[in-house]
């Protein structure tokens, strides 16, 4: 009996000894089975980063191992915070719908999320979890709801769903606790994957939009490094010349600068490289076709493959620096203008005074001696002549009225040339013309015109002798069509071209060719005005007039004319000399502050058979003109106290009578204001110096009886 007991004990402790033998067995193999997972899981991650691959993965591995019939994962949004559905299995399509709502599962997942502790049990049965009764008609009644971790941060909640009843054990916990780990570093290194690559992609939109600007850009773009340029964008091509290739060639940048402004530019460079923050640098720099460019350079440092090199943006600043010395000559030349106009002006004054007593003094040649007469005869010369110099000088200064006819360019050409003729055949000077047949005729000066052509051709002469002792000029005239500053759209224009062979004209001289007084001339023999009055000339006419040379190849001036076929002014000077008739006498009041002016017009109308009173201002006048009205008023226009205008305003509100008698003498032709008044007036204008026989003819036509 007794050793049939401790036999029983003895199979009761085998079996038990059995039982946890088959127990712990089983328990390795779950753990087995669990670590397969995880590594299939941990592979899973590590060769893949598309999210919804792994995710979808995991969720299948986690379900085969758990035995759940359904699963699924969502993750928290990042500004939202709230659980978005990324994963299901194995779930209705109503189930899937609520879980798709922003507050679904709230109850189950919810807490989970803000806890990140998991939650293991059977469904709630309450009315307020809509997707907690929908599992239950779905058939479902037991849950595992654990969180996806990475860092301690949790990203998002995997949930499982059974039919029955199930043991999670610790050791199945904490398997579902790796599991979250490992799904948490997934979406944590998508996320950031995804991240990346979305900045990869804005780095490369980026890197094309600044590479399209920069190969659009106006400017050229320039990376240096050790001396050489590593990158150019297109404009540096158009602005040096030189292909990408021959840029990229260049054992030095400075290269494609003149040898003389080397070594600044080097030291300027050199401070850029230091990070010094320096202003632009202008630099003339050479084409690839030889002419010079303006360049303005913007430097920085920068880095390329890890090393400093220095970035250029260099803009071609040559129309502008052309455009700024233009506006600075015209100002100055108009400047000069103010200041010629004045000097004029007061020159007439006395001109008048000369040329008007020499001829009257002509007048009366029969009762003077041979030798006074010719004395006479050399003062009205030189008046004269003395006269045409101010008129040159308000040309310049645009502010004398040119005449006008019909012109035949070749003609006047020719005439012009027959002045000239003998001068050139002594001096061996031969002349080429290919002058067109059917150049049209056109309105202008021809007077002004030949004074332009003659200086171009003694001064082409002059430059062709003093430097080879002979020469050849060639003028060529055409009709063109083209564009003109003063004129608006495409014109019909008539181009002469004058060209000598002589030593042309030195760069750093272009730029001044047509200022008043400037010459290359030695000392008496030029003025230094004959460029800038033939300028002058050909701006009044609407025209233009250019030069091209290079230093040793002679010179070119060409000259463009519109083609005018109006004639817009009538010159009345050119009427017959009225004939002295006997008359009444009639009173003629004069205005003037010059006596020498008042004295002359006093004899002239004097001898015409009138009475004269004066008067030194035009207060003065108003005095007389009270007391007295008269037949015939000569006024200066400038003068003190009143001048000519306000006296011409104040007698048209007094008496318009005789405001319509006056007849302006005058120098003043200066400003804008005088000009447009004297236009508009309606009075006769006679500009000093003015000779006898325009006095006379006004006297005779306005005082006949």
């Amino acid at each position: 009996m007794e050793q049939a007991n401790l036999t029983a004990e003895t199979e009761v402790k085998q079996l038990s000894v059995h039982e946890r033998i088959l127990r712990r067995t089983s328990e390795i193999v779950e753990r087995n089975r669990q670590l397969t997972a995880l590594n299939t899981i941990a592979t899973s991650v590590s060769q893949s980063l598309d999210l919804s691959s792994v995710l979808e993965s995991a969720t299948d591995q986690i379900m085969y191992l758990m035995e759940f019939e359904a699963g699924w994962i969502s993750l928290l949004e990042a500004q939202s915070n709230q659980l978005t559905l990324s994963v299901q299995r194995g779930l209705s399509d109503a189930a899937v719908e609520l879980l798709r709502q922003p507050l679904a599962g709230h109850m189950l997942m919810g807490s989970v999320a803000q806890t990140g502790e998991p939650l293991i049990g059977h469904l709630p049965t309450g009315h307020e979890d809509a997707l907690s009764g929908q599992l239950r008609r779905d058939g479902f009644s037991f849950f595992v709801a654990f969180p996806l971790k990475a860092k301690g941060k949790t990203l998002g909640v995997m949930t499982l769903c059974c039919k029955k009843t199930r043991i999670v054990d610790r050791g199945s916990s904490e398997f579902l606790s790796s599991v979250g780990d490992i799904i948490g570093v997934a979406v944590e290194n998508a996320s950031l994957y995804h991240n990346i690559a979305q900045i990869a992609e804005q780095l490369k939109v980026s890197e094309h939009k600044y590479r399209s600007l920069i190969e659009k850009a106006k400017d050229a773009v320039l990376l240096i490094q050790d001396g050489r340029i590593c990158y150019a964008n297109q404009s540096a091509v158009t602005i040096s010349g030189y292909s990408l290739e021959e840029l990229y060639q260049l054992e030095n940048v400075l290269d494609l600068v003149p040898e003389n402004d080397r070594e600044a530019v080097k030291q300027w460079c050199e401070q850029i490289a230091q990070d010094e923050e320096l202003a632009s640098l202008e630099v003339v720099a050479r084409h690839k076709d030889g002419h010079e460019i303006h360049l303005e350079v913007r430097g920085s440092t920068v880095e390329v493959d890890g090393r400093p090199a220095t970035q250029f943006v260099v803009r071609d600043v040559s129309e502008q620096k052309l455009l700024r010395e233009q506006i600075m000559r015209s100002e100055k030349m108009a400047a000069l203008g103010q200041l010629i106009s004045g000097v004029a002006h007061e020159l007439n004054n006395p001109l008048t005074v000369v040329i008007g007593y020499s001829e009257l003094l002509t007048l009366a040649g029969q009762q003077l001696p041979e030798t006074v007469q010719r004395g006479l005869s050399t003062i009205q010369d030189a008046a004269q002549r003395a006269g045409k110099i101010v008129q040159n000088l308000l040309t310049f200064a645009r502010k004398h009225q040119a005449t006008q006819a019909r012109v035949k360019i070749n003609e006047l050409i020719e005439h012009t040339l027959a002045l000239r003729a003998y001068e050139m055949s002594v001096n061996n000077i031969e002349v080429e013309k290919e002058l067109a047949e059917d150049l049209p005729e056109t309105v202008a000066d021809p007077h002004q015109l030949q004074q332009v052509f003659l200086n171009l051709i003694v001064n082409a002469e002059q430059a062709m002798l003093k430097a080879n002792n002979r020469g050849l000029l060639r003028i060529h005239t055409r009709e063109k069509v083209g564009y003109l500053p003063k004129l608006q759209g495409p014109t019909r224009l008539i181009e002469i071209v004058f060209s000598d062979d002589g030593p042309g004209i030195a760069p750093e001289h272009m730029s001044r060719i047509f200022e008043p007084f400037f010459t290359t001339k030695d000392v008496g023999e030029g003025t230094g005005l004959g460029l800038s009055i033939s300028h002058a000339i050909i701006r009044a006419h609407r025209g233009r007039i250019d030069v091209r040379s290079e230093l040793g190849k002679g010179a070119t001036f060409i000259i463009e004319l519109p083609i005018v076929q109006e004639l817009s002014v009538v010159a009345s000077e050119a009427a017959d000399m009225p004939p002295r008739k006997q008359v009444t006498p009639k009173d003629v009041l004069i205005i003037d502050d010059e006596a020498g002016i008042v004295n002359l017009l006093r004899r002239i109308i004097t001898d015409e058979g009138h009475r004269v009173e004066t008067a030194s201002n035009g207060s003065e006048a108003l005095s007389r003109l009270a007391d007295k009205e008269y037949d015939l008023i000569f006024c200066d226009y400038k003068m003190p106290q009143m001048n000519g205008q306000e006296l011409f305003r104040e007698l048209e509100r007094r008496n318009g009578r005789l405001a319509k008698k006056m007849v302006f003498v005058t120098g003043d032709t200066v400003s804008p204001q005088t000009r447009d008044f004297l236009a508009t007036c309606g009075s006769k204008v006679l500009e000093k110096p003015f000779i006898t026989q325009e006095i006379v003819r006004v006297v005779r036509t306005m005082l006949s009886d």
